[in-house]
């Protein structure tokens, strides 16, 4: 009987207590902004009566991805995500921005240069400098993600993505601050 109640969540009451995870659909596009299959694909969800959506990763800076994903790292991006979020708010659906990097996993740089299973090749060590412009990096996206609407943000850290190769004493032999 609970499933089908109402939950509050950082302040956001989330119309019933099932949520839709995240999940790559592998459905981008060159110009990183949300394509009309995605949105649609979220939609149906919305339409289904799922509580929250969480979307797929969307980087957070032009240089640091790997491959292409939804950006969110320029205002340019704003309009489309908008778009995403009004959409899925017509079903009363909350949805939540999941924001990211994907560090040495597939891209050429990460906390520190060295060797892991985890990594396509050694990756070059962030500067403290650079890590502290991917800190704004984030800071910025989720100010955009509240610009275009969105209930909530996720911070993605899981898969040895940047997030979670800071955090990890196997990959981060950093020893500035």
């Amino acid at each position: 009987s609970r499933l089908f109640s109402p939950i509050t969540l950082g302040g956001v009451e989330i119309p019933n207590r099932t949520a839709m995870a995240p999940m790559g659909t592998r459905i981008n596009t060159v110009d990183e902004t949300w394509p009309r299959r995605q949105i649609r694909y979220f939609e149906e969800r919305a339409k289904g009566g799922i509580g929250l959506i969480i979307t797929t990763f969307c980087r957070v800076h032009a240089h640091l991805a790997g491959f292409h994903h939804i950006g969110i790292y320029d205002d340019r991006f704003i309009p489309s995500h908008r778009e995403l979020v009004e959409r899925i708010h017509r079903y009363d659906t909350k949805i939540f921005l999941q924001i990211a990097l994907s560090g040495g996993k597939r891209s050429p740089e990460g906390p520190s240069s060295i060797y892991s299973p985890n990594y396509m090749k050694r990756p070059r060590a962030l500067t403290t400098g650079e890590l502290d412009e991917l800190v704004e990096s984030f800071i910025l996206a989720a100010g955009r993600a509240r610009e275009a609407g969105y209930d909530g943000v996720e911070l993605h850290g899981a898969h040895s993505y940047l997030i979670g190769q800071m955090m990890s004493p196997s990959l981060n032999r950093r020893t500035d601050k």
